[in-house]
């Protein structure tokens, strides 16, 4: 799942196009642009980078965003109870650390969008996160970056004992 780089991210369009060329070849791709403009830059950047944008492999939704970081701003999937589900962790364009003017209401709700897209039921977690921070063993260990987490302006009075509870309650953890 990629998001298409609108105007923040315009220098990475040739980069995401290489990206979206190679994948394209071995694996389903979908893409996320905000206004059908975008789109259209987008194909137009896959073909200059060699590929297909009409490609079988490349699915193509309009889903607003603000930015070009799904990494950050995605649905976490999770199984629980066998169930495979999405979380939305809240998200709030890294706390201000681009400018207080840096819009994320469309980034924030883009797992919800994923789910209606997917069909897979979302579940809202009210606490400020960056998905990219997170780092699993596929055993039974999480490991973050607390200033992600933990930062007064995202999450104020946030403590380490209720981070580590919440983590090891929405992800099934133990460490």
């Amino acid at each position: 799942w990629l998001q298409w780089p609108g105007r923040y991210e315009k220098e990475h369009e040739s980069t995401f196009a290489q990206m979206v060329d190679i994948i394209s070849r071995y694996q389903t791709i979908n893409i996320l642009y905000a206004l059908g403009s975008i789109r259209g830059d987008a194909r137009s950047a896959i073909e200059r980078a060699g590929g297909n944008p009409d490609h079988a492999n490349i699915v193509w939704h309009h889903i607003g965003n603000d930015s070009a970081w799904m990494r950050d701003n995605g649905p976490v999937y999770v199984v629980a109870d066998g169930e495979m589900r999405l979380q939305n962790w809240q998200f709030d364009a890294w706390g201000g650390a681009f400018g207080q003017d840096i819009p994320y209401g469309l980034d924030n709700r883009v797992p919800t969008e994923v789910g209606e897209v997917t069909g897979l039921p979302v579940d809202r977690i009210d606490i400020v996160h960056e998905r990219g921070n997170l780092e699993f063993n596929g055993i039974d260990t999480l490991i973050l970056n607390w200033s992600a987490l933990g930062a007064p302006r995202r999450n104020p009075g946030y403590t380490r004992e209720q981070a580590e509870a919440d983590l090891k309650q929405h992800f099934g953890v133990s460490k």
